[in-house]
């Protein structure tokens, strides 16, 4: 449910006209992912890594550590209208 509720809000992100809206919706797609990637590290890797699938968890561990990257560098930028944010 956490996955769709922040691909719903991201599909809203070409409805937005002016940069002060995306940068609203930004706050809660960040937040949002922010709260998921949490959930995630107190919950379901403890459960994969007692299931002895490394693999997994250390792909999900890398996929967590680059989103928390990007996300502590979009908040940095001033305007979501800039080349690099909206990438």
């Amino acid at each position: 449910t956490q996955h769709r509720a922040i691909e719903g809000k991201l599909a809203q992100w070409s409805e937005m006209v002016t940069s002060a809206a995306k940068r609203e919706l930004f706050e809660q797609v960040a937040e949002h992912l922010s709260v998921h990637i949490a959930s995630e590290e107190q919950v379901f890797y403890p459960a994969v890594k007692a299931q002895n699938i490394e693999g997994v968890l250390l792909e999900s561990l890398e996929e967590h550590l680059s989103l928390k990257r990007l996300l502590a560098d979009l908040r940095e930028l001033d305007q979501p209208g800039d080349e690099v944010f909206e990438a």
